[in-house]
């Protein structure tokens, strides 16, 4: 009956990963606060109902869980001097459905569950690297948008189905400690073998993905899963197998250009045929090699395998002297700094990208955060400011939302307090981990190593771009946090898991329920907001303009501190060449987000048509302003110079 619980909890964990990551990341916003407000909705009733367990989460879940609350009410306090209420709002929200995260994976997880929790993420990101290997080898197979619309011959990153590569890649490394864990500890043995088998196909995808930020993600957590593992001998023989069919898979596709950057091309599909049973039989031959020498190993005596693992970590040493010599690190930080994004056209562009040195214009990014922190050292501009910083200061001619790393945007836009506060949640359980590892052993230790080393690479990836945003790939991240901090993870967690006293149930569970209401209020206020506003671009495009009016009106009810309402109202006024209405509503919208230009824009296009000619050229100078680097003030920055 336990083992049947177990795998039940185990499908359902992977279930709801995996749909959360094929539906987009559930990046949309609408998709986003729908499972925030489903999950909020959750611990509320779970709560005050008492079906939720309320145990001794442990002190260093309750200080991570409360430097994570602070970083949300932080985030929150920040409405009131951001520069636009309405993405600030729209960040609190973020905030609020990761912080349930964590609260969820505090409260449910347990000794008896972890290693459902670990089998559950392993199943779910192994499914969604297949699927998305598949979706480029089988391509005809797959007539959805992501990759026979979306998709052009020009664009042969593989991104289906989280729709950015970089998330798709990180999530895959996130992956790789709990395939290890299930490759070492999992029975029987023919598990064990699939865990490792499915490393060279993971591999593959993240080729395919021509992400550097991901590879790289993939070889630390590799690194650090066996690290922290007891078990070093066992871990390091997946390693070795899994790498060795990594580096077939990977030479199966470098010796088909037109298959990895030209996937919609007649060729590409002919490659196809050949490449989909060679990259399974390297699949095939890392689970077979793994289990020969796992059969080897166990004929060793464990003093003899544990020198022999030392020795072989001791051979890595002098591998990455003379890897750190090669790549140059030096180099690499200078190239990181040129201010180019972009690459020159090659014959095979995936690998080029991958090999590059170009930081991709993220040393602008961070740059443009560092000089908002200068200017707002200690709280910050505002949550969701440096969308409209970066094009008012920013170096390149581009146009970006994020800084692609969370922590320097964190720093510019919440400022030294919003970043202790995040940044101090994450070493809290970085010492945790540490601290655990070594009170624990065999089963348990194997367990926290793939929880720590999982967050550790999505801690990384969170550095180096903005997948924090990505709620697939942030839910993985932040549940993983949890369960290195709660229960699941501690030493004693069997004492861990005994009931608490009943005023500090109560005491608890109240604190609890109003954390879950406020939670819940907000994100209903965003949900219905924005479906709102759906609606109301619905009703725009089939004709509708009293029921888009009214349908934006009633999302304005809703949130009145934002802007995107009132700009729908005068968009719609305008199409039914109601320009005086029209621009009234448009000066609401500007009221409520002065920094954004478009709005200005908008602004400056309704009073061109009202015959107002002197007030359109100041909108249109204050649009130039905001972004003065864009193509389209290219006439006014030439004036003015």
């Amino acid at each position: 009956m336990r083992d049947r619980r177990s795998l039940g909890l185990t499908l359902a964990i992977a279930a709801a990963v995996f749909w959360v990551c094929f539906d987009g990341a559930t990046y949309e916003p609408l998709d986003r606060l729908t499972l925030g407000s489903l999950l909020w909705w959750a611990i509320l009733f779970g709560v005050a109902g008492g079906i939720l367990p309320l145990r001794r989460p442990g002190t260093p879940a309750l200080v991570s869980g409360a430097l994570l609350a602070a970083f949300t009410a932080w985030t929150g306090l920040s409405i009131a001097w951001a520069p636009s209420a309405e993405r600030a709002f729209a960040e609190l929200n973020r905030a609020a459905l990761l912080l349930g995260v964590f609260v969820i994976a505090v409260m449910l997880g347990t000794r008896r569950t972890a290693s459902s929790w670990a089998n559950g993420f392993a199943l779910a990101i192994a499914g969604i690297g297949v699927l998305a290997l598949a979706s480029r080898l089988f391509a005809d197979a797959f007539p959805l948008p992501a990759t026979a619309e979306v998709l052009q011959p020009d664009a042969s990153r593989l991104d289906y189905p989280l729709n950015y590569a970089n998330g798709l890649a990180i999530l895959l490394a996130i992956g790789v400690p709990f395939l290890l864990r299930a490759a070492t500890h999992s029975r029987p043995l023919v598990l064990q073998a699939i865990a490792v088998g499915m490393l060279p196909a993971l591999a593959a995808t993240v080729y395919l993905t021509s992400s550097r930020g991901g590879t790289a993600t993939a070889i630390i957590v590799a690194v650090a899963y066996v690290t922290l593992v007891d078990e070093r001998a066992a871990a390091l023989a997946a390693v070795f197998a899994g790498a060795l069919g990594s580096a077939g898979a990977v030479y199966v596709l470098l010796e088909r250009k037109d298959l990895v950057n030209r996937p919609l091309q007649e060729a590409a599909t002919a490659q196809a045929r050949y490449a989909a049973p060679l990259i399974l039989g390297f699949c095939v031959l890392a689970g077979i090699a793994y289990l020969g020498i796992r059969l080897l190993l166990a004929r060793i005596k464990p003093r003899v395998r544990s020198a022999l693992a030392v020795a072989a970590a001791a051979l890595l040493l002098p591998v990455l002297v003379v890897g750190v010599i090669v790549v140059d690190p030096v180099e690499r930080f200078n190239s990181c700094r040129e201010p180019s994004a972009f690459y020159a056209p090659t014959d095979d562009p995936s690998r080029s990208h991958l090999l590059s040195l170009n930081g991709a214009g993220r040393w602008q990014y961070w740059k443009a955060s560092a000089e908002q922190l200068r200017e707002h050292p200690i709280v910050g501009q505002g949550a969701g400011s440096y969308e409209a910083w970066w094009a008012e200061h920013g170096e390149l001619s581009m146009f970006i939302r994020d800084a692609h790393s969370l922590y320097a945007e964190t720093l510019g836009e919440l400022g030294i307090i919003g970043f202790l506060l995040l940044v101090a949640s994450f070493l809290v359980a970085l010492v945790t981990l540490l601290s655990r590892t070594r009170r624990t052993a065999g089963q348990d230790r194997a367990l926290l190593a793939a929880f720590g080393a999982a967050f550790v690479g999505f801690a990384v990836g969170a550095g180096v771009d903005w997948i924090w945003e990505l709620t697939a790939v942030s839910l993985v991240g932040i549940a993983c946090l949890g369960l290195l901090m709660g229960p699941a993870s501690s030493p004693e967690s069997d004492k861990g898991e005994q009931p608490s006293s009943r005023r500090l149930r109560i005491t608890g569970r109240a604190v609890l329920a109003l954390a879950a209401f406020a939670a819940v209020a907000s994100q209903a206020i965003a949900l219905i907001s924005e479906t709102e506003l759906r609606a109301s671009y619905s009703a725009s495009a089939r004709g509708d303009a009293v029921e888009a009016i009214e349908s934006a009106q009633r999302a304005w009810a809703l949130q009145p501190w934002a802007a995107s309402p009132p700009l729908q109202v005068a968009l719609v006024a305008e199409r039914a060449g109601e320009l005086e209405v029209a621009r009234v509503w448009i000066d609401a919208a500007v009221e409520r987000d002065r920094s954004d230009w478009r709005l200005w824009l908008v602004k400056a296009r309704l009073e061109t048509l009202s015959g107002r000619i002197a007030e359109a050229r100041r909108s249109l100078a204050r649009a130039a302003d905001l972004n003065p680097r864009s193509p389209l003030f290219a006439d006014i920055a030439t004036a003015q110079r």
